[in-house]
């Protein structure tokens, strides 16, 4: 049996990905893939975690969980997602460290000893994610340098993180996506995750680009697909993107920044590191990046 865990980033897909994944339990159920409700499994998981810190559960610690995740024996994969299940919001960001406590990863991988085990994770372009962060903290009354301790946003935050989880559970593969690129991927991430093969029907494949699209756009889209349905994926890409770039509501495309002290150019300057910064995640052994 595969456990796959998504573990977030934050204010990424808030809670669409396992949504998605939900309204396909009927063809993902046929390939023995469980999607089970994120409300059955979460707190008693981050209990086990905490309390475990890495050691393998017992036998009964381990039936428990079967039975709130809905094992069987014909069970193949699991699908478990918690943008916190590495660390909550408000810890994201902590003496100067970018999610510190990456080497929960190892923890999560414990719980499952005899099975394989993988992670997902999207990641967002961290100017958008440092602002939301931040504001999440804002009842803290801590001003913005104070909060990054030293951080600085245009370090290759997120290549560290990865190579920080990849140290943490060294078996375990981690598929990756930038949130910026979900409106023309999302069937795939769905598929990935799900392990449904290339170009099956995916229910809420538009879930996402429904999000940024105008009104008119969303028609406009609805009723192309149904004329001229894409004979592959990348067809698919191709229509979607076209659609985005000419009917995309621009307020939904871009991250509103609002930063003490930050101009324009930072914000460039951040955005051009995360670049940078993806290609440098894309050549760490064991995982694997989804590209438009």
């Amino acid at each position: 049996m595969d456990v796959v865990f998504h573990i977030g980033a934050h204010f990424t897909d808030r809670e669409l990905l396992i949504k998605t994944l939900r309204r396909n339990r009927e063809p993902l159920a046929e390939l023995g893939v469980a999607v089970p409700d994120p409300a059955a499994y979460r707190r008693p998981l981050g209990e086990a975690v905490a309390r475990l810190r890495g050691a393998a559960p017992d036998a009964e610690t381990a039936h428990m969980f079967r039975d709130l995740m809905g094992i069987t024996d014909t069970t193949r994969r699991v699908i478990l997602s918690n943008e916190s299940f590495i660390s909550m919001a408000s810890k994201a960001v902590e003496d100067g460290q970018f999610y510190p406590k990456a080497f929960k990863a190892g923890w999560l991988r414990a719980l499952f000893p005899e099975t394989t085990v993988a992670f997902a994770l999207g990641l967002r372009d961290p100017a958008g994610l440092l602002a939301a962060l931040y504001k999440k903290r804002a009842q803290d009354s801590q001003d913005f340098p104070d909060f990054l301790g030293g951080l600085t946003p245009t370090d290759p935050l997120w290549s560290d993180y990865v190579t920080r989880l990849r140290s943490a559970a060294p078996d375990a593969p981690i598929l990756i996506w930038c949130n910026e690129d979900t409106p023309l991927i999302w069937p795939d991430i769905i598929r990935r995750i799900g392990g449904l093969a290339p170009g099956a029907p995916v229910a809420g494949a538009l879930d996402v680009a429904a999000q940024v699209l105008s009104k008119e756009g969303k028609k406009r889209l609805a009723s192309f697909l149904v004329e001229h349905p894409p004979a592959t994926a990348s067809a698919h890409r191709r229509v979607l993107a076209a659609f985005l770039d000419k009917y995309a509501e621009p307020e939904a495309m871009e991250d509103e920044i609002d930063l003490p002290g930050w101009t324009e150019n930072d914000v460039e300057n951040v955005a051009a590191a995360y670049d940078a910064d993806v290609e440098r995640i894309r050549s760490i052994r064991g995982v694997d990046v989804l590209l438009p």
